[in-house]
């Protein structure tokens, strides 16, 4: 009994710090199989002009961010779904963890962009060369992704970009602040950037807001999407979300709410018709393959008589 009363109350506590991907499901199955080690680096590597990245959330991983109760991991999902193609996948890692001190958002943008502008061990390309780049970023690995795009706008003027934001603050959140006292006893500066209306997160989302509203970058299409729930049950907390999409601004238009979700749940789909996983799939369609240029992306009839065309396998 005291062993269960103890895992409840560090649910709570690292749910509120964004801390615990595993509290609804990061728990692997003991037989799961990835085709590759789940760490920095390529998942999937082949000729498509188009790659995925998974851009995890602080006090995470590219294992536990990804994978549901269930063991269903979602850059396998990907690569499982034929509606998508073939394209390649890049799993984007930054060191995040309680004792991680003064690293910060800035510094965690600069080790993400250093991974992606040369080969892998193995001389694999560089992401980097890739036209078309689809970040899928949960929380905290929105605002890396957002400051490294507008800190580096001219390494990314010329690519196609997609930008799909999972439960991302752009103003902070209100759990944060109400856990100062723990995160000042891990002198955790990144943690520190999560609060609300804080210096650093109105500055980025400042000048993140201006560079989609000017074009700086063309090729730059997005999608919002939020939780619906609070990452514990009950009656207390039905109001309650780690990040509110009422206090986040949607840079991409209206944002869209995944039902039955919470705030580590939304990146965790368990199989190809979850709604986190097939608004991704209407957003590649609908927004982001469009506004390719016709001849990146060669398309095939997708059934007999449905008019749908999709790019055909690499």
């Amino acid at each position: 009994m005291t062993r269960c009363r103890a895992s409840w109350h560090t649910r709570i506590v690292l749910a509120l710090l964004f801390c615990w991907q595993g509290a609804q499901g990061a728990a692997l199955a003991p037989n799961m199989v990835f085709h590759v080690a789940p760490s920095t680096g390529w998942y999937l590597a082949n000729g498509s002009s188009t790659v995925f990245v998974f851009v995890h959330g602080i006090f995470s991983n590219s294992i536990e961010c990804w994978t549901s109760k269930s063991g269903a991991y979602w850059p396998q999902l990907l690569r499982s779904d034929a509606r998508f193609g073939s394209p390649s996948i890049y799993l984007a890692s930054y060191h995040t963890d309680f004792s991680s001190g003064l690293y910060r958002v800035p510094d965690a943008a600069t080790e993400l962009l250093t991974y992606m502008r040369v080969r892998d061990p193995k001389g694999r390309m560089p992401l980097l060369d890739k036209p078309n780049i689809v970040f899928i970023a949960h929380s905290t690995g929105g605002l890396v992704v957002r400051y490294m795009l507008e800190r580096n706008q001219e390494l990314f003027k010329s690519k196609h970009i997609g930008l799909v934001l999972l439960a991302s603050p752009s103003r902070g959140s209100a759990w944060a602040d109400r856990l100062k006292l723990i995160r000042k006893a891990f002198g955790n500066r990144m943690a520190g950037q999560l609060e609300r209306d804080n210096d650093f997160l109105v500055d980025l989302d400042g000048r993140f807001f201006d560079l989609v509203m000017q074009k700086r970058l063309p090729g730059l299409v997005g999608i919002d999407l939020f939780e619906n729930n609070f990452v514990v049950a009950g009656p207390l907390f039905h109001s309650a979300h780690v990040v509110s999409a009422q206090d986040s601004a949607s840079y991409f238009g209206a944002y869209k709410i995944i039902p039955d979700s919470d705030h580590f749940t939304i990146a965790k789909p368990t199989w190809l018709g979850h709604p986190s996983h097939q608004y991704l799939l209407d957003f590649y369609e609908t927004v982001f393959r469009p506004s390719l240029p016709p001849d990146s992306a060669p398309l095939l009839p997708l059934f007999p008589g449905l008019g749908r065309r999709m790019p055909p396998p690499q």
